[in-house]
């Protein structure tokens, strides 16, 4: 895939930077990176742990962002009070201080 954000088979873009989208729906044949947003998104934290165990420090995989929103399976981490999937995230390098497209740092949410 090049860095002109092409659209994979399976849903997920891939813009010029280091972040994947992917649009909801059907886990099959989905990337690594998209399982860990998609498990988040439907709250099978289980199943978001166990691959998680599978990717090393820096692993591209976990910079997925769902497409319409820009949600990360971090933000959706937090929201849930998943803290052992967050903090594993972050030791994984997901960025604290990734940015939804509604407009709304991570933190922002319990700043009030």
């Amino acid at each position: 895939m090049s860095d002109k954000g092409e659209e994979s088979p399976t849903g997920a873009t891939q813009g010029g930077g280091d972040s994947t989208s992917v649009s909801s729906g059907s886990t099959s044949a989905v990337p690594v990176g998209s399982r860990v947003l998609l498990y988040s998104q439907k709250g099978e934290w289980v199943a978001v742990e166990q691959v998680l165990r599978g990717l090393g420090k820096g692993d591209p995989e976990i910079h997925t962002t769902e497409e319409e929103t820009g949600v990360t399976p971090l933000m959706i981490a937090v929201r849930e009070n998943k803290l052992v999937v967050a903090e594993r995230l972050l030791e994984l390098g997901a960025n604290l201080n990734d940015r939804a497209k509604v407009r709304y740092y991570l933190l922002d949410k319990f700043s009030y």
